[in-house]
């Protein structure tokens, strides 16, 4: 009797589970509750990994450029005026000449200082990841079958990449990702009767992927202009005048005032208007080519040794890398896949054998003559990360569902091969998963950039104001870079300098004369600590305490 009723306990709770989930299908239909859910869910699931994992400590060069710039855009400022003493701050992707600033756009650095202001720059990370994954919701739904938007939502707010690799740095790609989406979407919505609305969201889409991802960015843009011209002329129902009118003239006019900000951010930070913050640290550090076709020109000349070998060390990996054409295919064939799998999981491969009937409708055809020049135009450095391809993640996911769905409908005869398929899929889903969380909880354990909040904590606890002296050891690392410091030296807690010659060392006490001086050791196993002109030594390991 016993088993009979646990058998009926245990259907009654799936037949109610079921009908709920019917209930939330039926729902997601409707696509602004779609894309509202989406927002919402995504970004509850952004701060509860937040909330268990713990707030992530920066460590990558370009988390700290881009944390930089929050500080200066949540102080009020656009830059920094260069510091007497700057010499000894100078490290990766800042400048200090003519202004101290990070070198890059400032739409991620923006998201950032919101979280600032709320309580943590992470708080800005989440809800940036929440608008994107939003917005990929919404350009999604508007090119696929609304019986398939609750599968398009489900995997967007639990996308492993976004939320556990993006939604957990500093340094993500949800900005670009939310740009691309709202351009690639609203240019999937414009139809014959010209809507404005779709014209300025594409507008303002491309301006936060000119602020994001500027390369890419311009590529994609200018991908649509010209699907946009080849559907004017290719479509008799498309009126040339009403295009001009409902579609280019308020799109070039968001456009205008968006790059009118844009050059006045440039002339504060460069002063001059179209030279970004970017080119002047190319100019003033860079020494490997920023595109594969690029040879390097001359070395400039570095005041410190560290980051002399940082980019001697680059330039001979990129050489040695890409120092020809088959070394080329072979690096960027292995850096698609892994970009595919990052964003499209295993399952991408399923999606694969729907491609061939998917790629007959003149809708997907279109998609991949905007998907092909984008994707290239990521690959064209030497360096790859999923952030490059940010512009190009909506329209990769869009060929992910709809092979996904031409092979369903292409199967509706055979239930055995959807079978295979509801059985098969989760289940790569689920290694993928397990695969990208455990990288990221890996990656959050970087020793160094522990080490370096561990110090950070113990020197706030002190009284009084500090400079750290940073010394590497010869075989240092150039990743592990602890001189960071705030958009205003002058009045942070701790400033982090590089060590100099003795002269100029001691205009650097003398100008922090009202500071203790304290010397740490990077490279040691674990970090020390040490007072200036002292003999006393605080280890890490030991917990600071005095040995």
């Amino acid at each position: 009797m016993g088993f009979f009723t646990a058998m009926n306990f245990t259907t009654s709770v799936y037949q109610a589970i079921a009908a709920r989930f019917r209930k939330l299908r039926k729902s997601l239909r409707d696509p602004r509750a779609c894309v509202l859910t989406a927002w919402l869910a995504a970004t509850a699931v952004a701060f509860l990994i937040t909330a268990v994992r713990g707030v992530p400590a920066p460590s990558a060069h370009d988390e700290f450029a881009y944390l930089l710039g929050a500080d200066t855009l949540a102080s009020g400022k656009i830059v920094n005026e260069t510091h007497p003493m700057w010499e000894h701050f100078e490290s990766f992707h800042v400048i200090h000449q003519p202004n101290y600033v990070s070198k890059y756009q400032p739409a991620q650095s923006l998201t950032l200082a919101l979280g600032q202001i709320l309580g943590h720059p992470i708080v800005g990370s989440c809800l940036a990841t929440g608008v994107s994954i939003a917005a990929l919701v919404w350009m999604l739904i508007g090119w696929l079958p609304r019986k398939h938007h609750w599968m398009v939502c489900l995997f967007a707010v639990f996308h492993p990449g976004l939320q556990f690799i993006w939604g957990q740095s500093y340094w993500s790609g949800a900005v670009a990702l939310t740009g691309s989406s709202m351009l690639v979407g609203a240019f999937g919505r414009l139809t014959g009767r010209m809507e404005t609305r779709y014209a300025m969201t594409g507008a303002f889409g491309a301006l936060l992927l000119a602020n994001s991802r500027p390369f890419e960015g311009a590529i994609l843009t200018l991908s649509i202009v010209v699907a946009l011209i080849w559907k004017l002329f290719r479509n008799a129902e498309w009126s040339t005048v009403t295009f001009m009118k409902r579609v280019m003239v308020p799109a070039i006019a968001v456009l205008g005032l968006g790059f009118g900000i844009m050059l006045s951010y440039n002339f504060s930070a460069t002063g001059h208007a179209f030279k970004m913050p970017y080119q002047v640290h190319e100019a003033t550090y860079g020494w490997t080519p920023l595109f594969l076709w690029e040879t390097a020109g001359e070395k400039p000349e570095y005041r410190h040794q560290v980051m002399e070998s940082s980019y001697v060390n680059e330039k001979h990996l990129t050489e040695t890398s890409f120092g020809s054409l088959r070394d080329i295919f072979e690096n960027k064939s292995q850096v698609a896949l892994l970009t595919a799998r990052f964003f499209c999981s295993e399952v991408g491969l399923v999606a694969l054998l729907g491609l061939p009937w998917l790629l007959r409708k003149p809708r997907y055809q279109m998609a991949l003559a905007l998907l092909i020049p984008v994707f290239l135009a990521a690959m064209a450095t030497p360096w790859s990360w999923a952030q490059y391809f940010a512009p190009a993640a909506p329209l990769l996911l869009l060929f992910l569902f709809g092979g996904l769905i031409e092979i369903w409908n292409r199967t509706r005869r055979r239930p055995a091969i959807r079978l295979s398929i509801r059985v098969v899929a989760p289940m790569l889903l689920m290694i993928w998963t397990v695969s990208l969380v455990t990288f990221s909880v890996k990656s959050a354990k970087f020793g160094w950039a522990q080490d370096r909040v561990a110090v950070t904590k113990w020197l706030n606890r002190e009284e009084g104001k500090d400079l750290v002296l940073v010394h590497y050891a010869d075989d240092h690392n150039s990743c592990n870079e602890w001189v960071y410091n705030a958009a205003d030296i002058d009045a942070a807690d701790i400033v982090w300098a590089r060590e100099m010659s003795d002269e100029q060392r001691k205009k650097l006490l003398d100008y922090f004369r009202d500071r203790k001086v304290w010397v740490v050791d990077a490279d040691a196993k674990p970090p020390v600590v040490r007072p200036f002109h002292s003999v006393e030594v605080y280890s890490l390991q030991a917990g600071f305490h005095s040995r």
